[in-house]
């Protein structure tokens, strides 16, 4: 938005002694290289969210997987315990870092002015619902 408003604000003709300069044509380019710029920055911000999206619903579905064998003997109880360590050890940091970092990044498109169509949208959904 602080681009086009820039853009804008720009005089529509310069004078410089005997030359006069029409900045329209220039304006025009500027806010049409502004909007392709902003799609090609929604379409990358969405294709790395949506790829760290999918990277964490397996690594859950990975675990839950894990921890929903059946215990029939000792070691089985010894590898959910292993599994439990595990998410223990990471469950900070992956609810921190990816969660909110694919919901903030889900979230710029409305802010940045962008349209695009988020088919990500609901696995975050189902990713608020589980944590």
């Amino acid at each position: 938005m602080a681009v086009e408003t820039e853009i804008n604000a720009i005089t529509a003709v310069h004078n410089i002694g005997a030359l006069s300069l029409e900045t329209s044509p220039l304006k025009t380019a500027l806010k049409s290289e502004a909007a392709s710029w902003k799609a090609q920055f929604a379409l990358n911000l969405h294709k790395q969210g949506s790829e760290d999206l999918k990277t964490f619903d397996s690594y859950i579905r990975d675990t839950t997987l894990k921890l929903n064998r059946k215990i029939e003997d000792l070691e089985d109880v010894r590898g959910i315990m292993a599994v439990l360590k595990e998410v223990r050890a990471v469950c900070v940091c992956v609810c921190m870092c990816a969660c909110l970092f694919v919901t903030v990044r889900l979230g710029l498109f409305p802010v940045r002015g962008c349209t695009v169509a988020v088919p990500g949208c609901q696995l975050v959904i189902a990713l608020r619902c589980t944590l």
